[in-house]
């Protein structure tokens, strides 16, 4: 007697449903589904092309030089209009979801500095890792899904790269890579104003010179200079990890943006562009009273340390990072522009201390 077995149909759909329901949601190589899928294109022809696709759409976590070199090896094996080329990219070479710290981002001192004097705990850095590398294999990476990534999330901040490890190399060979980005839709940095200044003080910013289609952005310590931002005319949301909320409250950051919305309107003689928000992410910050002036912008401060002060003494220092790991997770999760748009600073489905 033969055994029962499921008609193939039945089996696709079982695989399917490893897949988020979210499309924008990006899981880490840990992650269960993950390591399942990845099983699954040992299996039948069917199956593994139905695994490998899921693995393209929802697993492009890229967060050590070897995941680096293994995807840029994989893309290459891909036909210019295969449907598996990624929309969705993450690129942690600093500080990853699941780890404390990368061996790929040799510049860690400085971002200790900047993240508000914190002391970072020591690594063990593979200072082979050079500046020409990494940005060699990221540039790589970058040309290759420009003409279908349309979501980027990066943990890799540009602004603690100095001349050590050959951190001017790196920012020459990043700069053309996210140039590339032309179908750019949605750009996360956590915790870094992604900046190439240091480069080329005189040159405009990537998100302002390359990226026409971009509509949401999010960036770390962010200037009040609004003008940049508001020449952007598809772009409606900015979402940034303020880190000082103090200095936050005491600059003028609502009347910037309404002048700077309102020069850009008179200069070019035109209606108002779509309603524009500016979120402003922290822990432990004052509440701030949701401004519409205008009916043009709306102005958000998102606390998301609220829920978690009472375990605060109990992971010493840690709380300097929860902006930044809050972030990052719901970034990964698909849901950031959604939570921080709706002032909601809740840790559905993410974990705000490391495990030990």
């Amino acid at each position: 007697m033969s055994q029962p077995t499921l008609p193939l149909e039945i089996i696709l759909l079982i695989i399917e449903s490893l897949a988020p329901a979210n499309p924008d949601t990006i899981l880490s190589p840990s992650h269960g589904a993950t390591k399942c899928l990845l099983a699954l294109t040992q299996v039948s022809r069917a199956v593994s092309q139905l695994a490998s696709k899921l693995l393209w759409r929802s697993c492009p976590h890229l967060n050590s030089l070897r995941k680096l070199r293994d995807f840029g090896t994989a893309l290459q094996c891909l036909a210019p209009d295969d449907v598996r080329r990624p929309s969705n990219l993450f690129l942690g070479l600093y500080h990853g979801d699941d780890s404390p710290l990368s061996e790929a981002w040799p510049w860690y001192t400085r971002v200790a500095n900047a993240y508000r004097g914190a002391e970072l705990p020591p690594s063990d850095l593979d200072l082979s890792s050079s500046g020409s590398i990494i940005g060699a294999l990221v540039q790589s990476i970058l040309l290759e899904v420009a003409p279908t990534l349309r979501r980027l999330v990066i943990n890799m901040p540009l602004s603690a790269v100095d001349s050590q490890n050959d951190g001017d190399a790196l920012l020459g060979l990043l700069r053309p890579g996210f140039d590339a980005l032309v179908n750019l839709e949605e750009f996360t940095s956590i915790g870094d104003n992604f900046s190439f200044r240091p480069l080329d003080r005189d040159a405009p910013e990537v998100w302002v010179s390359s990226w026409p289609k971009l509509r949401r952005l999010s960036l770390g310590n962010t200037s009040t200079n609004f003008n940049p931002l508001i020449s952007v005319q598809s772009l409606d949301t900015l979402v940034t990890s303020s880190l000082n909320a103090f200095h936050l409250l005491m600059t003028g950051v609502k009347g910037n943006l309404m002048s700077a919305l309102r020069r850009d309107r008179e200069a070019k003689n035109q209606a108002a562009r779509n309603p524009f928000t500016l979120v402003y992410v922290d822990s432990f910050s004052a509440s701030w009273t949701d401004l519409r002036p205008e009916r043009s912008a709306r102005v958000l401060l998102v606390d998301v340390g609220t829920e978690l002060k009472d375990s605060v003494e109990d992971h010493g220092g840690e709380e300097v990072y929860l902006t930044l790991r809050w972030m990052q997770q719901k970034a990964l999760l698909g849901a950031l522009w959604d939570s921080a748009s709706a002032g909601s600073g809740d840790w559905e489905g993410c974990t705000p201390w490391r495990e030990t």
